[in-house]
């Protein structure tokens, strides 16, 4: 019952021969399209989904550390939390406004690279709980658009709302281009001498750290920060592996890769 969802349809599979067919298929019974969901079943299931799991802490079971970094700031000091990361070998999040994406083109096509998650934070830096759903639609489509001419390709997974103000109906709207809320449970404040010690104190496993690229201390005190919590035996994880199991979307995995349908889509057009 996978098969046309992850692409792999029978005039496919004739030319590949039978090596194709995985092993969690091979001896099923035979496959009865009246059980299977229909696109629009699976889209609806999957929106639901999204919307009815904010992650809120990352996987308890293991000393993990998410940090999370809002708003765009100098250039100069988003290389800076970057280059911490280098030095420490850490992974982060990094949940960034539309409205001037494109100066920040090569600093995000850098998160990109080295292996962070690249998240949205709103194509403008407003409460979305007083915005009407089709004027978030169309704001989304905008940010998604100038992300695919920076980072062609790139799925983006994760949504912060701006002052961490949401509720069921915009969180349903996001999840209709499969995005998924992301809060947290720590604020490092970032602007006063204490930021060490509202991190490293609070911390415990799954955490989720709220940082910004715009604050003084979350970059002039990042290194030493990350440094600590390694000492202290965390691992430094981004939102996409160190997120709870629980808040994960289950996915057909064939061979090496992992296959979903393409839900969203109609979302992405006006």
């Amino acid at each position: 019952m996978f098969l046309s969802s992850i692409g792999l349809l029978p005039e496919k599979l004739e030319f590949m021969g039978s090596s194709a067919i995985p092993s969690f298929l091979a001896g099923s019974p035979p496959f009865h399209p009246e059980d299977a969901l229909s696109s629009e079943d699976e889209e609806e299931q999957r929106i639901e989904f999204l919307a009815g799991h904010e992650i809120r802490l990352g996987d308890r079971t293991r000393r993990i550390v998410l940090m999370t970094y809002d708003d765009q700031g100098h250039r100069t000091w988003i290389d800076r939390i970057l280059d911490a990361y280098t030095l420490v070998g850490g992974k982060a999040s990094f949940f960034f406004t539309g409205n001037c994406l494109p100066l920040y083109a090569e600093r995000i096509q850098r998160i990109v690279a080295e292996g962070h998650v690249f998240g949205s934070h709103g194509l403008v830096h407003e409460l979305h709980t007083a915005m009407r759903s089709d004027e978030i639609r169309a704001q989304l489509r905008e940010w998604l658009g100038m992300v695919d001419e920076i980072i062609p390709g790139y799925q983006v997974k994760f949504f912060r709302f701006p002052y961490g103000d949401r509720n069921e109906r915009v969180k349903k709207v996001i999840a209709e281009f499969g995005l998924q809320s992301v809060h947290w449970n720590i604020e490092s404040g970032g602007l006063d001498e204490d930021t060490f010690d509202k991190v490293v104190g609070k911390v415990f496993n799954g955490s989720i750290v709220l940082s910004h690229m715009t604050r003084y201390y979350d970059v002039h005190e990042a290194e030493r920060i990350l440094k600590h919590l390694i000492k202290e035996g965390y691992a430094l994880e981004s939102l996409e592996t160190g997120m709870d199991p629980k808040d994960l979307y289950p996915q057909v995995t064939l061979n090496e890769g992992s296959f979903t349908s393409k839900p969203f889509l109609k979302y992405l057009q006006p």
